[in-house]
């Protein structure tokens, strides 16, 4: 089988979809498909990095990069800019297309798919979906008409779309994954903070993954404070606007034993989950993109390092989550927050139970296992 799989994205980058499209790509290719990844040619602060190493793959495949218009580093553009992106590189990618052949076109762009699946309809067509604007219904059961599958990445994602009109026959719920092996190869806990130059003896509250406020970094920095004594709160991932933000937003409350240690490489960040003795996603419930929308990848992180997890109470951890492999708080509460981490610090054989029982449950989280699920979604449009 071969595959065309097409995303809008800076690869390297230091947020997670980077991640989540490398490691996609890798797991259809060693399922066996001749998998090829198309991406636009943009600025990027990684430039010359080799993508397979930075993102520790095993397996390599092609990746073709196509022309956009990439005016984004020139801030004063603002917002057109990166419309004047997306339309300019899903314009050359459907024009493109029209010369290629492949049994499968995956896209992890809409409007690329859009036009494609307007101007073509050769192979299987397939669209992965990451949020929902009700604004946009009718575009989404449009969509849906003129391509094989939707595949949603969460059920809040499918459950969208079913109220924009989507038949429930045309999606596949397809959450992220994790790569198990990398955490075979992660420290001990006093390895890693030896390592990392963490202190030894702290209680050490890890977060990771970028600082947009909807992921719930506020209310975590806000927590501090009433933490048991001796807690110190680490931030790993961000941008550096995202680590500004962040950074003004603690100066501006005085709040102490709050350390950022910025953009990580994907290799090294288990080091730091390992470090941890509490981990923390603390997802807003404020907006549908993390309330409802998301598949966290430092989720399946979490529970396959095997540290207790405190995680905002919300649709979205609650569809992989229970109260066996997680402690759950009130979303956007600092008080509730800071009460969960607290008792995963005071109850250790607690904590003990519930990582095990996560670490076993995330292994049917693989991304060799979401992409065997995804590929038995086209098995029949992909024969036809």
């Amino acid at each position: 089988m071969k595959m065309l799989y097409i995303a809008n994205a800076r690869i390297p980058t230091e947020k997670a979809h980077g991640i989540q499209i490398m490691k996609t790509a890798e797991a259809f290719a060693a399922a066996g498909v001749g998998v090829e990844l198309v991406l636009p040619r943009r600025h990027n602060r990684f430039k010359g990095l080799d993508p397979f190493a930075y993102y520790g793959l095993n397996r390599r495949f092609p990746i073709r990069f196509l022309p956009s218009l990439d005016v984004t580093r020139l801030r004063l553009f603002g917002h057109p800019a990166f419309v004047l992106q997306q339309i300019s590189f899903s314009f050359i990618v459907a024009v493109w297309l029209l010369g290629q052949r492949a049994d499968v076109y995956y896209f992890r762009d809409l409007l690329a798919a859009s036009w494609f699946s307007r101007l073509c309809r050769r192979g299987a067509v397939g669209v992965e979906i990451h949020s929902v604007s009700p604004r946009r219904a009718r575009f989404y059961r449009a969509l849906s008409f003129r391509v094989g599958r939707l595949v949603a990445i969460s059920h809040g994602v499918q459950d969208a779309l079913l109220v924009c009109g989507v038949a429930a026959e045309k999606i596949t719920v397809a959450p992220d994954g994790v790569d198990l092996a990398s955490f075979e190869r992660t420290l001990n806990r006093a390895e890693a903070r030896t390592m990392l130059n963490l202190p030894a003896h702290a209680h050490l509250v890890v977060y990771a993954g970028n600082l947009f406020p909807w992921k719930g970094v506020d209310t975590l920095i806000e927590a501090t404070p009433d933490l048991p004594e001796g807690t110190e709160v680490i931030f790993v991932g961000g941008s550096p606007d995202q680590l500004a933000r962040a950074r003004r937003f603690v100066q501006s409350r005085a709040i102490d034993h709050v350390q950022f240690v910025g953009h990580q490489l994907p290799t090294d960040v288990p080091q730091y989950l390992a470090a941890a003795d509490v981990l923390v996603l603390p997802t807003s419930a404020r907006e549908p993109i993390g309330a409802r929308f998301t598949s966290p990848l430092k989720l399946f992180e979490y529970m396959a390092v095997g540290r207790p997890i405190v995680a905002s109470d919300v649709p979205s951890s609650r569809e992989v989550l229970t109260g066996e492999t997680a402690i759950f708080v009130r979303a956007d509460s600092p008080s509730s927050l800071a009460e969960g981490i607290g008792r995963a610090l005071r109850d250790p054989e607690f904590s003990a139970k519930i990582s095990k029982k996560a670490h076993e449950v995330v292994k049917s989280y693989s991304w060799a296992n979401r992409v065997r699920f995804i590929l038995a979604s086209f098995d029949n449009e992909a024969t036809r």
